[in-house]
């Protein structure tokens, strides 16, 4: 089996029947995708504050470099 062909029998495991349940599962893959792009380029961006600028469009215990909230609210705003 090709990894396409994994990928493919993956995404039919979810069963995603609704125009909901494809957002749902769009926004967990474009959350993980902006954390561990930003991880490559910043070690202190963290999955818990990519998460929150996702959902809630901030973060309530932020204690590192703003440039980081800006480049996670740039990979949410580009998704």
């Amino acid at each position: 089996m090709t990894q396409y062909e994994k990928a493919v029998a993956l995404w039919q495991q979810k069963r995603i029947t609704t125009d909901a349940e494809l957002a749902e599962a769009m926004n967990g893959h474009s959350i993980a995708f902006a954390y561990h792009s930003g991880k490559i380029e910043n070690d202190l961006i963290t999955f818990n504050d990519t998460r929150e600028i996702f959902e809630h469009d901030g973060v309530t215990s932020y204690t590192g470099d703003l440039r980081t909230l800006f480049e996670i609210c740039n990979a949410k705003y580009a998704n």
